[in-house]
């Protein structure tokens, strides 16, 4: 079987890394049939700005806009409908990829025609730092996984069949926690899944995009809007005690997650919001400071 492969790229109000990002599609060993940006309702209009800046690169890419801002899952599930590939591979506009992505990643759908999706590792760049990620993969029983305390692969490391785009498409109600819900759902399939073994994407943290204490409340009602969506079958297939841990487990990492941003920020203030109307009393908030504090009597 021949793969044609569409990338989907959702980007809003980026404009160097959205390049860093085409740029790296452009110079795969296996070139991908077509490559489809989304602009999800930008402040300039992203098809303008590559012809004008980049047209090098605006003659081999599809720009398609909302509307209307929709968030990543829109703006995914826009560029998904005007492709028409029979292998998906979803690249957020803040990352890249290794030259030789896709072609590893097809090279396993050569392998083994009954796999649905292909994963790899990830690099994680901070400033001038490069690691790699030590992340757990599984390939089985994924919904217990999910429903416990395992993050699903970044979506710019996925590459998978197009009929589970078509019969899952991403949910434009939720607008945090969307890949979280995709997998979930995803997860009910029992498909066939495989992740290299090696980092053939790049992440890119910049902490001066992170949420601020406003967004991040707003965050936290997302997060409960997931939960009461998932409620009933976590409960159903898990039980109430594993749905339960589950829904401490989702509220205390994005609690500590906020609290590692505005401390390196030095915002006592926050920091103090945070610790009294999050984590006061939980057990992971302490494991934390504890392991951060050894860690600098080390240094």
């Amino acid at each position: 079987m021949k793969y044609s492969v569409s990338v989907l790229i959702p980007v809003y109000n980026r404009k160097f890394p959205l390049v860093r990002a085409l740029n790296s599609v452009l110079n795969q060993t296996y070139l991908p049939d077509e490559i489809i940006v989304a602009d999800d309702a930008s402040d300039f209009f992203v098809a303008d700005y590559l012809q004008n800046e980049h047209p090098e690169i605006a003659s081999k890419v599809k720009v398609v806009r909302c509307s209307e801002n929709r968030g990543v899952s829109g703006a995914r599930n826009l560029a998904f409908s005007h492709s028409s590939g029979n292998i998906i591979a979803f690249l957020d506009s803040d990352d890249c990829w290794d030259p030789k992505k896709l072609a590893e990643q097809i090279k396993v759908f050569e392998e083994d025609p009954t796999i649905d999706l292909v994963s790899c590792k990830q690099w994680i760049i901070k400033g001038n730092t490069k690691k790699d990620q030590a992340k757990n993969f599984y390939s089985k029983n994924l919904f217990d996984h999910l429903t416990s305390d395992w993050h699903p692969p970044n979506p710019s490391t996925l590459v998978l069949r197009r009929e589970h785009m078509e019969t899952i498409p991403f949910d434009e109600t939720i607008r945090y926690l969307e890949d979280l819900d995709w997998w979930l759902r995803f997860s009910l399939l029992e498909p066939n899944i495989r992740c290299i073994d090696k980092p053939l994407m790049f992440y890119y943290i910049n902490e001066e995009n992170r949420l601020s204490y406003t967004l991040f409340h707003e965050r936290f009602k997302k997060i409960e809007h997931i939960l009461l969506q998932w409620k009933q079958r976590v409960i159903k297939y898990r039980g109430l005690d594993q749905y339960n841990r589950f829904r401490r487990y989702l509220l205390t990492y994005n609690a500590i997650d906020a609290f590692v941003v505005y401390s390196r920020k030095r915002d006592i203030i926050l920091v103090t919001k945070i610790v009294f109307g999050y984590l006061w009393n939980k057990r992971e908030f302490y494991q934390l400071l504890r392991s951060k504090t050894v860690s600098m009597m080390k240094e």
